[in-house]
């Protein structure tokens, strides 16, 4: 049966949804995808702090290289991927343990795989969003990303001004860099078509959908946008 579960371990606060004997293998994902990430900044410390495109180093993880990866293709620093990286490293360590329906929302940096449908609800922080969502159907097995940036909301840096930007592919760490990306983009309303359709070329990205003082974009191949029953 699908619960939803609170995994806080050191600054990873995720909330997972999942058959509960599924949790254990969850937790000591977030504990080897943190590993694996502190090692790298212990011995290149620039991979921690940069803003610029990083490519990977010899030796480097297959979780880095993806990092490194998306934030070439992003243009944006490689820990602008890092909560994407963590929760597609659990999604795919769920996988790996015969679990078929996983929500894997890591401060809104989120990987779905289900074999029944899932709705991700939009949240800003602004009335305006609440009550929105997308419908992701049966992924057949495959894990996608759906990940957002806000530039009023959070601890992650943006650099624009966007109320939410949000981007869907089929890798929860490409989808973290470009929403960063697409929230960088985007000061004013004028920014967000050119932002949306800048992002939506980048390859690997399905779709966006950006929001700014009420007014949105939506770009690419999304999944159905839905009106959800708002908070009281």
């Amino acid at each position: 049966m699908t619960e939803r579960m609170h995994i806080h371990i050191g600054e990873t606060e995720i909330y997972l949804s999942a058959d509960r004997k599924f949790r254990p293998a969850a937790e000591n994902a977030v504990r080897e995808a943190r590993q694996i990430i502190e090692e790298k900044i212990a011995s290149d410390p620039f991979f921690g702090v940069t803003y610029d495109p990083c490519k990977p180093l010899k030796g480097d993880t297959e979780l880095i290289c993806r990092m490194c990866s998306a934030s070439v293709s992003a243009g944006v620093g490689p820990m602008a991927s890092v909560a994407g990286a963590v929760a597609a490293h659990v999604a795919e360590r769920l996988a790996e343990a015969g679990c078929r329906h996983a929500v894997v929302d890591n401060g809104g940096d989120i990987s779905v795989m289900t074999d029944r449908g899932a709705t991700v609800k939009i949240y800003s922080g602004n009335d305006s969003t609440d009550g929105m969502g997308f419908k992701i159907p049966d992924t057949d097995g495959k894990i996608i990303g759906v990940c957002s940036s806000s530039g009023r909301i959070g601890h992650s840096v943006s650099l624009g001004n966007s109320d939410i930007s949000t981007v869907f592919s089929g890798d929860p760490v490409l989808s973290d860099a470009c929403a960063t990306a697409l929230g960088n983009m985007i000061s004013d309303v004028s920014d967000l078509q050119t932002a949306a359709e800048t992002v939506c070329r980048i390859r690997g990205v399905r779709g966006c959908f950006a929001m700014i003082d009420g007014s949105t974009v939506f770009c690419g191949d999304l999944p159905e946008f839905v009106l959800l029953e708002k908070h009281v």
